[in-house]
This record gives C-alpha cells, sequence and structure tokens, in this order.
C-alpha cells in the first residue's frame, strides 16, 4: 500500500504542481515550492496503518522533492472535527491537502469551495455517487484502493 501510495502521491503532486495558478506561477509553469500537509484522523485502530503509511509517504516524497511538509491531527473524526484541522492546515499555507476516510472525503467536498487554491487527495473514501460527482471539483481527487488493484503495483 504504501508504494501505491507514493506513486499516486506522485501523480498528483505533478498535476498540482503544473497547474497551480497562485503564488506567482503561470498555469503550466512548476511550481518549485508547495506546502504539503497530511490530516490525521483520530486514533482508531482500524485505520492506524493506513494512517501511518500515507504519512510516512508523504514524508518521504516530500522530502525527496524538497517539499515542505506538516502534519494536523483532527481532534475527532466527525465532519468537524477535519473542517478545524483542514481549515487550520489551509491557514498554515497548506496547497495539499491529503486525508483518509469517507468524512474527511465529505469534508473536503465541503470546502472545496471555501479554498478554491488547494487540491484535496482523499484516500480510502468510496466511490462518490452520481449527484456528488457533479459538485466534485478538479481540485479535488479521491484514490480507492480494492484488493483486485494490489496486483498491479507490486
Amino acid at each position: 500500500m504504501r508504494r501505491c501510495a507514493a506513486l499516486i502521491l506522485a501523480a498528483i503532486l505533478l498535476l498540482a504542481s503544473c497547474g497551480k495558478a497562485d503564488g506567482g506561477a503561470e498555469t503550466g509553469d512548476v511550481v518549485e515550492t508547495l506546502k504539503i500537509v497530511r490530516i490525521v484522523s483520530a486514533y482508531d485502530a482500524s485505520n492506524e496503518r493506513v494512517n501511518r503509511e500515507i504519512s510516512e509517504a508523504v514524508e518521504e516524497f516530500c522530502e525527496e522533492l524538497g517539499y515542505e511538509s506538516a502534519k494536523f491531527h483532527s481532534a475527532s473524526a466527525s465532519f468537524d472535527g477535519y473542517r478545524e484541522a483542514m481549515s487550520s492546515a489551509v491557514e498554515s499555507g497548506g496547497d495539499v491537502i491529503v486525508c483518509e476516510g469517507e468524512t474527511a472525503f465529505q469534508t473536503a467536498l465541503a470546502l472545496q469551495d471555501i479554498f478554491p487554491e488547494v487540491i484535496f487527495l482523499c484516500a480510502g473514501a468510496e466511490e462518490p455517487v452520481a449527484s456528488l460527482g457533479e459538485v466534485m471539483s478538479e481540485r479535488v481527487h479521491l484514490i480507492r484502493f480494492r484488493e483486485e488493484d494490489a496486483g498491479y503495483v507490486a
């Protein structure tokens, strides 16, 4: 899973850095500085391994490419907990928010219009229903990990 997370992060961050129009870069120019923020959910034994592996992949990726990384913890695994953590992450200068789980994905959808310059990468959420797909902007990316995909990244 860590290998998959690193590959996905590399692809999404490449898209993010090439398309970021804010901060003095024109669309298509490579942005030399990005702040990538990992939102870690409140402790839950069922997602501890996933949280750790995604966090390590983000940190490793940032170290290798010289991007700034940070980690914010949500006070709870609720919508309000994620909203507070994501808002704080953006206020601290976060350009890319990496989160995991269905509630974090729903929060990213709610915040995408409030923070139109931020890219949200949500891992592990379920495929959005058609009505949600209509409101999901190009700045929100959903990454699903399924057992049948494991063979492609092994």
